[in-house]
């Protein structure tokens, strides 16, 4: 046998093999990937489930807030804008609708929040813009002289 057929015998097996190799590494990888598939279905769809239902809960508890114990104003001063504060409180609104007072005592943004839900970024922001008094009052309308163009 001379060195030239062994060289040929060699590269030929070596290609054989690997091609043999490969095709038995693609289905024991697809294997794999189809069990890890099915495992965690289950689980990230279970996941996505509690996810939805702790935000459902969340917006029906910021939707509730006003008539429960721990909501420190009259409901009745309490408007609901959802984002990026939960409610607007006009504190002493109804007294001032009845004339039994004639100013408010104060307006207060407030957020609700439930389990270990936190402050977004845009809330903090809201939250240190009253804190620093970088607020105003501005109205556009009839009898502001306010022209636009």
């Amino acid at each position: 046998m001379t060195a030239t057929a062994v060289l040929v015998g060699v590269v030929t097996g070596v290609v054989l093999g690997w091609l043999l190799l490969r095709r038995r590494v693609d289905r024991w990888a697809r294997r794999q990937l189809e069990r890890w598939q099915a495992a965690t279905s289950d689980a990230i769809r279970q996941d996505s489930l509690l996810r939805s239902r702790a935000v459902l809960h969340g917006r029906a508890s910021e939707q509730l807030a006003p008539v429960t114990t721990l909501f420190p104003f009259d409901p009745a001063d309490a408007r609901f804008i959802g984002t990026p504060v939960d409610f607007v409180v006009f504190d002493g609104y109804r007294e001032v609708t009845a004339g039994r007072r004639d100013t408010l005592r104060r307006i207060v943004l407030v957020d609700v929040k439930t389990g270990a839900s936190s402050l977004t970024t845009v809330q903090r922001r809201v939250r240190d813009c009253v804190a620093k008094g970088r607020y105003s009052w501005h109205q556009v309308g009839a009898g502001t002289g306010a022209r636009r163009g």
